[in-house]
């Protein structure tokens, strides 16, 4: 029974990935809910991810390949900002970590709760955004990764916030970038903790193989499905929770 749930929390995790970002808030719980440690759901929640995120950026190709190439260059922050936060979450005691989860949850929520907010600049046609110079994204996108590779709720969010102070004309093709950078980040972190005893299989394979399937389907028709009702659904999942980590960790 519980691997039928992890399947289909996988499906809708890795569609809301790929639409709005914040699917780790569905992800997350019920990994905890298989009986996980938050350092082990969150572990796990590497592997659920990847594989989602890479269907999402094939979803996305159309739109990636209108990308202009010099915005692949920031997939190399990306790398090197996750190995450093896998490091970090490796020397971190599970002790230590379930005390800062709930405030790591808090973080999530209110980021997602005040994405309208956030990107209300990516809306807007290229030339009326406010822009800022690459290496400066450069540099935001190498911290956020950091955070990624160390805990990953709701680093997909902030990334994309960051893509639209660039140049990049069209929001899904900041959507697509943002899969892939999830993608290469959480595979990155699904090889270090391959052998970690806190990547738990039998629950996150089951979720990896139903984000492939939402991943993709989401993608594919995020053209036509209402970003304010996944916020809505998502928001609501992620205030339960953060009322539940504080509560129990």
């Amino acid at each position: 029974m519980i691997t039928v749930v992890l399947l289909i929390v996988g499906f809708f995790a890795g569609a809301i990935n790929s639409i709005a970002g914040g699917g780790a808030l569905l992800a997350f719980p019920a990994l905890l809910y298989a009986g996980l440690s938050p350092l082990s759901a969150s572990i796990t929640g590497f592997l659920v991810v990847w594989p989602g995120s890479l269907s999402a950026a094939v979803g996305n190709k159309k739109d990636l390949k209108k990308l202009p190439r010099k915005y692949f260059t920031l997939l190399i922050p990306c790398l090197i900002g996750g190995i450093i936060g896998m490091f970090a979450l490796k020397a971190t005691p599970s002790t230590t970590f379930d005390s800062v989860v709930p405030w790591l949850v808090l973080f999530t929520v209110t980021v997602f709760i005040f994405q309208p907010e956030l990107q209300k600049h990516i809306k807007r046609p290229a030339h009326l955004r406010p822009q800022i110079s690459l290496a400066i994204v450069w540099l935001g996108v190498l911290l956020v990764s950091i955070y990624a590779g160390y805990f990953g709720l709701g680093a997909g969010l902030i990334l994309l916030t960051l893509f639209g102070f660039t140049s990049i004309k069209s929001i899904y093709q900041m959507i697509g970038l943002k899969n892939l950078a999830g993608f290469l980040i959480t595979f990155s972190a699904t090889i270090f903790f391959a052998t970690s005893e806190h990547m738990i299989y039998k629950y996150g394979l089951p979720m990896a193989v139903g984000s492939i399937a939402g991943g993709y389907l989401g993608a594919r028709f995020s053209h036509r499905i209402s970003q304010h009702a996944v916020r809505i659904l998502v928001s609501s999942i992620g205030i339960i929770l953060v009322v539940v980590a504080f509560t129990k960790f």
